[in-house]
């Protein structure tokens, strides 16, 4: 009984391994242990097949990075190991290249409309010397960084009184004007536009180009007397 028991379990192993050892088997493998990886040592993954066969693949020990953005850096997700610094905006025609995020800047503007103009007069003392209605204000934005952005101001209006048109004019056709931080430091002050218009003309496209904003910063846009 012992030596036909003793066969039968030959028999069995033998067609077993015949079976898993011809080209025609098909090892169908299971998971059977697994050792996690991590940022500093390697892990493993056994695998067993039914016929006893078994392989081990290696995971490779490192970080494993939660990529970042502009303005964040990357972050391991199993140690919390944080990359190399957020590289930044690149803008490029007021558009980041790389995560397509447009400039955009905190400018508080004069109200002005059609229906509500914004007048500035330019005076000398009590004398008024010209006048001018602005009836839109607008501004565009570009630069290569976040921390030196131009501001392009676009005026729409008209200019309704002129008193000293002639030799006089070098000092009576512009309009002054001042951008202040969130402390009231006066950022730019600027009376130089060739704003030289005469009385009853309109105008649609007077720039004004300013460089070196923050876009971290607020401002706060204002137009004032020449000669005040």
């Amino acid at each position: 009984m012992k030596k036909l028991l003793l066969f039968t379990v030959c028999v069995i192993l033998v067609l077993a391994f015949t079976a898993c050892s011809s080209s025609d088997h098909k090892h169908d493998y299971a998971v059977e242990s697994e050792t996690a990886a991590t940022c500093t040592e390697a892990g493993s993954i056994s695998y067993k097949c039914a016929c006893e066969h078994v392989y081990t693949k290696t995971i490779p020990a490192g970080h494993d990075w939660q990529a970042g953005t502009c303005t964040t850096s990357k972050t391991c997700k199993r140690c919390g190991e944080v990359g190399a610094e957020a590289p930044g905006h690149s803008y490029e025609n007021g558009v980041c290249t790389r995560c397509k995020e447009a400039l955009t800047l905190d400018l508080n503007l004069p109200t002005a409309s059609a229906d509500q103009p914004l007048l500035i007069h330019n005076k000398k003392g009590d004398v008024i010397h010209s006048t001018y209605k602005i009836t839109n204000i607008r501004y565009e934005l570009s630069g290569t960084s976040s921390k030196d952005v131009t501001v392009t101001i676009i005026l729409e209006g008209e200019k309704t009184f002129d008193k000293d048109y002639g030799n006089k004019r070098y000092s009576v056709g512009r309009i002054a004007y001042k951008i202040c931080d969130e402390e009231g430091f006066v950022i730019f002050s600027n009376t130089k536009d060739t704003m030289m218009l005469v009385e009853g003309e309109k105008f649609k496209n007077l720039k004004i180009a300013l460089t070196g904003f923050n876009t971290e910063q607020k401002y706060t846009l204002t137009f004032f007397d020449y000669y005040s």
